[in-house]
């Protein structure tokens, strides 16, 4: 291997163990905290530099409110448990890019009632490897500017989207005493053919104040469902033709006319 394609090698398995390192950590932060948590948290930086900036004594007991409920919710969010079993009741196929609706019967077999929850078949790691990263070409990357071509981010999101099975989102839960069971309706939508197994089902527990929130994986059912290539639309298939001395104008039948004579049979079919 040459001396410029090793120094590009090395760039690029840099920049790979990058993306690599802030897609796990956004998804540690994403999957820690509430859409309120993550506003919450965002604005601590805002608010304190107000607070220091114009000394004023309201600014400052926002933000230790601010900071007082977020460390509240924090360790509430250690005593929120589950435990639960789930079975599916997959459709015998589905297609790509079309949302697949399906049933799914959770049973609590835990000694606490489960409530304020949501489950969520979340999609299993679509980060690519570094071979893949290292070895790989975006369609059209060629096209880009040189900066884009040099971060290979649009790779990275390419290589992403490409590995994706499905995508779907949470579904609000109701009450489950112990030992109950109840049948909740989830959604996603395929985005490639094959085969589709949901590893990581998730039961996701919010904090009572709604900041943080805790994730329990489940124990995979051996149920999957085989998705068909994405089917298009197309026009109505209007063919042509006439008929002679056919009454219902039936284009398409053997003989042109009421009986079997010579007179009435095509001359092709």
């Amino acid at each position: 291997m040459s001396q410029p394609s090793r120094i590009s090698n090395l760039i690029t398995s840099g920049l790979y163990y990058l993306y690599r390192f802030t897609s796990s950590l956004s998804g540690l932060y994403t999957g820690k905290l509430t859409q309120l948590g993550v506003f919450i948290v965002l604005s601590f930086p805002f608010v304190f530099m107000v607070a220091v900036t114009y000394y004023r004594l309201s600014t400052f007991y926002l933000f230790v409110l601010l900071l007082v409920l977020t460390l509240v919710s924090f360790v509430m969010s250690f005593f929120r448990s589950a435990s639960c079993k789930i079975r599916r009741e997959l459709p015998a196929q589905a297609l790509v890019g079309e949302e697949m609706v399906y049933q799914v019967e959770l049973t609590n077999v835990g000694k606490k009632a489960l409530r304020s929850a949501l489950i969520h078949d979340s999609s299993p790691d679509t980060r690519p490897t570094r071979k893949e990263f290292l070895q790989a070409k975006e369609p059209g990357e060629e096209l880009r500017n040189i900066v884009d071509r040099f971060l290979k981010y649009y790779r990275w999101m390419w290589l992403i989207k490409r590995k994706s099975s499905y995508r779907s989102r949470p579904s609000v839960l109701d009450s489950i005493e112990p030992g109950e069971s109840k049948v909740v309706s989830l959604a996603c939508t395929p985005q490639r053919r094959g085969k589709i197994d949901f590893p990581a089902t998730k039961i996701i527990l919010p904090d009572p104040l709604g900041i943080f929130q805790k994730s329990i994986t489940l124990a995979p059912d051996p149920s999957s469902v085989t998705v068909l290539p994405k089917r298009y639309k197309l026009p109505e298939l209007d063919l042509e033709g006439i008929s002679r001395n056919q009454i219902g104008g039936q284009s398409v039948s053997r003989a042109t006319g009421q009986t079997d004579e010579v007179v009435g049979l095509r001359e092709y079919r």
